[in-house]
């Protein structure tokens, strides 16, 4: 499903008013990154999982616009295994998105202490200033909880997150703010993303040329620092000690095909009861929460860790 790539551009339209300065006009066409995108993920130097990325053009509730999928696997050096999914959809105009994010964990294990997996499911529609959203007060808790937003003018949802590298000119420093959504908060924050200009770095022990962007809540630390090329197609990302890194989907099969497997198998035993949606969540239709899909909270995706 991730590999089916309808468009592989996608036009944006900014309205007049929430136009970044830098972007010449209303409308602006990107390539998107179709296929499979993976990122491979190190923490302190040391690999320990990977991050893929899927995008397409496509049309949800009759909206025209992009669908962006994050899927990873994360082999903690404490034991743990983490396991995330975001998939994100914005329409073209920026006036509607959906999406819907989900975090697998489960602790390294103690003794013969039976190991328990923690779900935790957040999900959201917003329609012009309202935002819905829908999430668990605790992991694995059997009920949702659901909260209205009004978002501002100078919001930018997750999915505008990922695809402004694209949109911005690199070459030119600025900087930007503008409120998005923070779930360990449930509510909105003030983020930046400061461009900096060029840069040089180390990729696969080459010396590359590249545009260094900085991005944080407000302008405190930590600040991911992230690097791309003249057209925003990420060459590396570093957070605090973690950092990701492209690579081939060939090398992230040898590398973690097997280890996945086993761990998908186990997340399926140990997955507990799926949560009932809260009784008003704005945006629900039949008792489905908003951007739920209608499947078991276990890991869905193919076994196949990097083949297109």
């Amino acid at each position: 499903e991730l590999d089916n790539c309808i468009g592989r551009k996608f036009e944006i339209h900014f309205p007049r008013k929430a136009k970044p300065e830098v972007v010449a006009s209303e409308a602006r066409e990107i390539n998107l990154r179709c296929g499979y995108s993976p990122l491979l993920v190190k923490y302190e130097g040391r690999e320990i999982g990977y991050v893929r990325v899927s995008e397409r053009s496509t049309t949800i509730d009759h909206r025209k616009g992009v669908q962006i999928r994050e899927w990873g696997w994360l082999f903690n050096p404490d034991g743990s295994t983490t396991h995330l999914e975001h998939d994100m959809f914005l329409a073209t105009d920026l006036s509607f998105e959906r999406w819907e994010n989900r975090l697998y964990v489960l602790p390294p294990a103690q003794g013969t202490a039976p190991r328990q997996l923690l779900i935790d499911i957040e999900n959201a529609i917003r329609e012009g200033n309202q935002l819905g959203v829908a999430y668990l007060p605790r992991p694995n808790s059997l009920e949702k909880r659901d909260k209205l937003i009004s978002v501002e003018k100078s919001y930018a949802s997750a999915a505008l997150n990922v695809l402004l590298p694209r949109l911005l000119d690199l070459s030119r420093p600025a900087v930007y703010a503008f409120s998005s959504y923070k779930s360990e908060r449930r509510g909105l924050i003030l983020r930046t993303l400061e461009v900096l200009g060029p840069a040089r770095i180390q990729v696969d022990g080459q010396d590359v040329s590249a545009f260094k962007i900085e991005d944080s809540e407000g302008l405190i630390a930590p600040k991911t620092e992230i690097y791309a090329d003249r057209s925003g197609k990420l060459l590396r990302v570093v957070v605090d000690r973690l950092e990701m890194m492209p690579a081939t989907a060939h090398d992230i099969e040898l590398r973690y095909g097997k280890k996945v497997a086993e761990a998908q198998d186990l997340f399926k035993k140990l997955q507990p009861q799926p949560p009932s949606p809260p009784p008003s969540t704005p945006g629900a239709e039949s008792g489905t929460p908003p951007g739920r899909r209608p499947q078991s909270p276990a890991p869905r995706t193919p076994r196949s860790t990097g083949r297109r």
